[in-house]
């Protein structure tokens, strides 16, 4: 979806800086690869943002394994269930 959002909007933009410019051929195809590299950037940018996500909940992760008062709860936790 987002794929098809971005094509349509490159195409419209294209559209219009053509007709408001007044460009040529040969300089429409520039604008479309500098399009089809900002759309591979912003997946780069995304597959990057995810990466940094994961490292934090990584680091989250082995904070709360030695948390002393999280283990404990999660002990009462299981014991709580346990009894159900």
């Amino acid at each position: 979806m987002t794929v098809m959002n971005y094509t349509l909007l490159s195409i419209n933009a294209g559209t219009a800086v053509k007709g408001y410019l007044q460009i040529s051929q040969p300089t429409t195809w520039v604008i479309a690869g500098l399009m089809v590299l900002g759309m591979f950037g912003v997946v780069a940018f995304g597959f990057f943002l995810d990466r940094i996500g994961q490292v934090n909940r990584r680091m989250t992760d082995r904070g709360n394994d030695r948390n002393v008062i999280l283990l404990e709860m999660n002990e009462r936790l299981k014991r709580i269930e346990e009894k159900l």
